[in-house]
């Protein structure tokens, strides 16, 4: 008898217990659809042009509420043929992108971004030519400036470029402070708690004797972690085995 596959129940079950993760979520099912398609070819552009693994980009937006806030919701999708995900509505992307500081923080992603991507005041600019306008609002911590985007696409670029400029930011950091070249979990796991949190996360690095993505979790002591409680180092950890998940499923290229 031939070697058996894995399950998905036995793969997300390995996943969980390799990465020590609350969490392991199944978000394949947002976009391998060919109704989701346009979204699965977005996410793999931006990804490619940013230096992303597609898998992990996919997994950081997702889950940070494109999936959930917007490719769940029937009416972003058009009910005339072709029946796709639409790509011409203007998007929050405090809700669906995770972008809560694009709005005052512009001019730190712009380098990533394409040259044609700019800031207009009202909702009538980015029914012309803007990509976004500031969006005053308050996250769980603080007030914040986040921003309202053209559509889906721009939101998506957004949420790349934030990401992008955190990962670059953390291998700067982690070069300064002489720590050795990240793994690529590594690479994963900071990039996404200097997203959630530059500050914190540069001090978490500067205590780090290694890059090791399980050392933090004595921080906490024993706890059952949840919704309520859960800490960047829970979310980056269960992100991690979300985004093998994913990339085991063969959503995305890679």
């Amino acid at each position: 008898m031939g070697k058996q596959e894995k399950t998905y129940k036995e793969v997300k079950l390995e996943l969980k217990n390799k990465y020590q993760a609350w969490k392991v979520l199944a978000v394949a099912g947002y976009v391998n659809g060919a109704n989701e398609r346009l979204a699965n070819n977005i996410i793999e552009e931006v990804a490619k042009d940013l230096g992303f693994i597609p898998s992990y980009f996919a997994t950081i937006i997702l889950t940070e509420g494109l999936g959930i806030n917007y490719l769940e919701n029937s009416n972003n999708f058009s009910k005339n043929a072709p029946y796709g995900v639409r790509n011409d509505i203007i998007v929050s992307g405090y809700q669906i992108a995770g972008t809560d500081d694009f709005g005052s923080e512009f001019n730190r992603y712009k380098k990533y971004l394409p040259n044609t991507f700019n800031e207009g005041k009202t909702i009538a600019d980015i029914e012309g030519d803007a990509e976004f306008i500031q969006h005053h609002t308050e996250n769980e911590r603080e007030k914040t400036v986040s921003a309202y985007f053209k559509n889906m696409e721009s939101a998506i670029w957004a949420c790349g470029a934030t990401l992008a400029h955190r990962r670059d930011l953390f291998l700067r950091h982690a070069k300064e402070l002489g720590h050795l070249t990240p793994t690529e979990d590594e690479l994963a796991y900071w990039t996404y708690l200097y997203y959630q949190g530059e500050g914190r996360a540069r001090t978490a690095l500067e205590k780090a004797a290694t890059l090791d993505i399980f050392a933090r979790n004595t921080d906490y002591g024993s706890r059952v972690v949840t919704l309520d409680n859960r800490e960047p180092n829970d979310v980056a950890l269960s992100n991690l085995a979300s985004w093998r998940y994913l990339q085991w499923s063969n959503t995305f290229s890679e």
